[in-house]
């Protein structure tokens, strides 16, 4: 990576740089059956050797590139907050690939901010979910199954919902969107467990776009099976009420406790929901 940085520069009319599916900050190392380190090339080792990513992205800053293609290169955190900082370093960037990296509820912001101060036009996020984030005219919003988690479901409430004023429905069903349980491997290593919900840990994301669905002209909304337990069900019915053109949501496949059902009840019934799922 540190090698095609330094080419960048002697580039003048390059106006498009893809780097993705590499293992851009190391890749894990192993022992074979025999006791052998061998490097894993299906494993990122996430965030772990910046040398090559910071010097890129310092090669990047004043360029004339419009698209960067940056999936499932490793990125974490500490890589994301010095792309953050390269976005409005790079004029006439209109296009930014960061699927399969993470985006944590930590560094959304900071990403959030970036990009608001940016020309870029598309986002592409999760497993591929582009977000139109200088506006469009789109009335619906898909984003289903998409491996989303709260950094992701932050970008799309601050730089998506506002931006897209004729949206009538949004459905975020089959992400981990309150965080993925996450387990550790024979080796010790971490890793997300995207088939079960961390039910109702991280609210972040879940809060901020209930906030951002406020006073909207949505109609329809789908958040099947994205973790929500009685704190973001109890979010979910004080929003409700202040989305007055509303009138489908679907909660399946998520927990309604005894104890926050009554306040659902009462906030369904102070709104224009006629389908509940």
């Amino acid at each position: 990576v540190k090698t095609l940085a330094d080419a960048i520069p002697a580039i003048p009319g390059l106006v498009e740089v893809v780097i993705s599916g590499n293992k851009c900050f190391g890749a894990k190392v192993r022992l074979d059956p025999w006791g052998e380190p061998r490097a894993d090339h299906g494993s990122h080792e996430i965030d772990k050797d910046q040398a090559g990513w910071n010097a890129f992205c310092e090669n990047l800053n004043g360029s004339a590139i419009e698209k960067m293609g940056f999936a499932d290169i490793g990125l974490g955190p500490i890589g994301m907050k010095t792309l953050a900082q390269t976005i409005p370093t790079t004029p006439g960037l209109v296009g930014v690939d960061i699927s399969r990296n993470q985006i944590s509820a930590d560094v959304a912001p900071t990403l959030i901010e970036s990009i608001q101060k940016s020309n870029i036009k598309t986002l592409v996020i999760g497993k591929s979910a582009s977000l139109a984030v200088g506006g469009s005219d789109a009335t619906s919003l898909d984003y289903s199954d998409q491996d989303l988690g709260p950094g992701e479901i932050m970008l799309i409430s601050a730089l998506v919902i506002p931006t897209t004023p004729g949206v009538v429905e949004v459905v975020i069903s089959g992400n981990k969107c309150f965080g993925a349980i996450h387990h550790l491997t024979s080796g010790g290593d971490a890793y997300p467990d995207h088939g079960n919900h961390d039910t109702d840990k991280d609210q972040s994301g879940w809060t901020a776009l209930c906030n951002s669905f406020k006073g909207t002209s949505l109609q329809k909304l789908g958040f099947a099976d994205i973790g929500i337990g009685p704190i973001g069900m109890k979010t979910l019915a004080e929003a409700i009420p202040t989305i007055p053109g509303l009138v489908e949501v679907d909660i399946s496949r998520n927990q309604i406790s005894a104890d926050v059902a009554p306040m659902l009840i009462e906030s369904i019934q102070k709104s224009n929901i006629k389908t509940l799922v």
